[in-house]
């Protein structure tokens, strides 16, 4: 409780330190990024559409439709528009302690002898920088966060027999909501369940795969249908619009550069972990991490890349923290 308070402190002190006082009102702001989703949102709350100019031809220039969503309730509740950011950036901060608690949990089922690594692992990911700037700027990390890590963790609470985890798929289909990519825990989890619980694997293949299409599928034809593309705009910017070689080696180098620093420990300790363990939930939490730095990599890193994880990186670190925790 005393590491949660602290955090919360912390939390709101940066929260506090990125705003700034403006003729004598204080108003809270958001990551770039962050401000695309919120205008779209600005837009959308009083029923003008998903548009980012008001009588402008639709252009999907986001890649988190539930995340726009989420933000334009904000944006229907009373509230000064100098204090919206910081109600957004206030829930960002409950979606991460819904993280933290999933993260010690987590710990609690792969390593049950000890406290230690669970409170190590929280520790980790409530402090690391680049989870808390993605996260309490106003980016879409914590929810996706929220929701992968309590599927992760309903995933290791599983047996073999028990009532069918129908709330995984709900959560992960939530996921690809907010970014498509989230089709890869998805897959993973999917697969893990198929391969695992073996009691129930044709009810896994037939519930995942049908809710894997209809989330994709849904939000794919409403985009067709809104804005007459079968892709966000920015994937033709970003990903088709680079040649795939120079893409993966770019994202390759920025790999690399992670590595250099402590976090190449940290993965030479969860490599570590994994092998002298050698059980599927610390390798599901090894293939995690690696999943999301090789989509890092094939996407060629991430827009602004500062040291530590990127965005999608982060998404995993977690994972890694757990493993890294680990000291039997």
């Amino acid at each position: 409780l005393s590491l949660l308070s602290c955090f919360c402190l912390y939390a709101l002190a940066y929260i506090f330190q990125t705003s700034h006082l403006l003729g004598g009102e204080r108003f809270f702001c958001l990551f770039d990024d962050a401000m695309i989703s919120m205008r779209y949102a600005k837009h959308l709350a009083p029923g003008q559409g998903l548009v980012w100019n008001l009588g402008g031809e639709p252009v999907e220039g986001f890649t988190n439709l539930l995340w726009v969503l989420w933000v334009s309730v904000f944006h229907r509740l009373p509230i000064a528009a100098s204090q919206i950011s910081f109600w957004i950036q206030l829930s960002c901060l409950g979606f991460m302690g819904i993280t933290l608690w999933r993260v010690y949990a987590i710990a609690r089922i792969v390593f049950p002898g000890t406290r230690v690594v669970g409170w190590s692992a929280v520790l980790f990911t409530a402090f690391y920088l680049p989870i808390l700037q993605w996260n309490l700027q106003g980016m879409e990390l914590g929810f996706q966060m929220c929701l992968v890590y309590t599927a992760l963790h309903l995933t290791l609470k599983s047996q073999k027999g028990d009532a069918f985890p129908f709330l995984i798929y709900i959560l992960l289909g939530l996921g690809t909501l907010i970014r498509i990519d989230m089709a890869i825990p998805f897959v993973l989890l999917w697969g893990h369940q198929v391969w695992w619980d073996s009691s129930q694997r044709r009810q896994h293949i037939l519930y995942g795969g049908a809710i894997l299409f209809l989330f994709l599928g849904g939000q794919t034809f409403f985009r067709f249908q809104y804005y007459g593309e079968w892709l966000p705009n920015t994937y033709y910017l970003k990903v088709a619009g680079a040649p795939l070689l120079w893409k993966v080696s770019r994202g390759a180098w920025v790999f690399l550069g992670f590595l250099a620093s402590f976090h190449g420990v940290c993965v030479l300790f969860a490599l570590f972990t994994v092998w002298s363990q050698r059980n599927r939930k610390t390798l599901l939490l090894l293939v995690f991490f690696m999943l999301q730095a090789a989509y890092s990599i094939y996407v060629g890193g991430d827009t602004l890349e500062r040291g530590g994880a990127n965005r999608f990186v982060c998404l995993g670190m977690p994972c890694l923290f757990l493993l890294f925790s680990n000291r039997r």
